[in-house]
């Protein structure tokens, strides 16, 4: 018998896309599926949305926002996962064709992996459903950057048959529950230090490091909007992904590659863009220190295997700094006109 899917959602003012996330929840074909929302004190009503219009789904109503991954961890905990259940993130902007749980549970237990994702493709802003793919999986850089396979081509170009990947990107990522056990450092499956972004990023470095695989699934298809963080935000983001290649790269690539990039990526961005600069630097003191700490709970693990790979992965998101330094000029350009 199939295993229940509990399916955990973390909003936040996400009252615009509840309504469409849980009517394609409840389409689904998997016979075994309990909802959880947790919102995180949101000013849009969805409390009161949800106990009028969706009864039969849990409602966690925190007074705080703790953020994505405290969010899912409450979930987590409040479920009683058992080792033959499963996890889903679902993110609740992301919309789920009718056999997205059914497919990527058959793919996990078929190919004895921990967790995976379906392909997920991108929708506008207005919802509007595209061809491009927002992401098949996770790739990862030598400098510690994972990236999103397949991220703005063509959804025909992209392979046919599951395949094993890095890691997956938290939106609608499934895990299961013998691997959450597994991995989690004490009861949370997600590092309560990083508030928003790269959450799903550590989470597949442990579970690599613990030897669980990640598999791709094109028959498990979804839409998410995703999100383009800038200012502040942004440098939210670089900072966390600097923070959990402290806690899960071993000494050599941190020493060659981590610390060097982060000092870099301070003096360049406070020297061109200042304000960014103090904001990259405020959160790399908030957040590195903890996550350095925490590495004596985590297995770190060499990436050489994993960027060999990576290097063949098609993907439209910048690789190196040249690239980089390409997009950041082009979105200055934008800004002048």
């Amino acid at each position: 018998m199939p295993g229940t899917v509990y399916a955990g959602i973390v909003a936040y003012n996400s009252m615009d896309d509840l309504p469409a996330c849980l009517s394609a929840l409840e389409q689904q074909t998997h016979p075994h599926l309990h909802i959880t929302i947790l919102d995180n004190a949101s000013a849009d009503g969805a409390v009161d949305w949800l106990a009028t219009n969706a009864p039969q789904v849990r409602c966690i109503a925190s007074e705080e926002n703790v953020g994505f991954g405290r969010g899912h961890n409450t979930i987590i905990k409040a479920c009683n996962l058992q080792p033959d259940d499963y996890y889903m993130a679902l993110n609740p902007d992301a919309l789920l064709e009718p056999a997205y749980i059914a497919a990527l549970v058959a793919a996990l237990d078929e190919h004895g992996a921990g967790w995976g994702t379906g392909h997920l493709c991108l929708s506008a802003d207005d919802g509007t459903r595209t061809d491009l793919t927002y992401s098949i999986g996770h790739g990862m850089l030598h400098n510690g950057n994972a990236f999103n396979i397949g991220s703005g081509l063509h959804y025909a170009h992209m392979p046919d048959e599951p395949y094993e990947v890095f890691g997956a990107p938290g939106a609608a990522a499934i895990y299961c529950g013998k691997m959450i056990r597994d991995i989690s450092v004490d009861g949370d499956l997600f590092d309560p230090t990083l508030f928003l972004y790269y959450e799903d990023v550590d989470v597949d470095w442990r579970a690599q490091a613990h030897g669980w695989r990640c598999i791709s699934v094109p028959g498990a298809v979804a839409w998410h909007r995703g999100s383009s963080p800038h200012g502040e935000l942004l440098m939210h983001a670089v900072a966390n992904r600097y923070a959990v290649a402290v806690k899960n790269m071993p000494l050599p690539g941190l020493l060659c590659f981590i610390f060097p990039r982060m000092a870099l990526n301070v003096l360049a961005r406070t020297v061109i863009q200042g304000q960014q600069g103090r904001w990259l630097f405020k959160q790399l003191r908030r957040v590195v220190p903890g996550m350095w700490a925490r590495r004596r709970l985590t297995r770190q693990m060499p990436l050489r295997h994993w960027i060999r790979w990576s290097d063949s992965q098609p993907t439209t998101q910048p690789r190196n700094f040249i690239q980089r330094w390409h997009k950041f000029r082009a979105a200055q350009a934008r800004t002048e006109r």
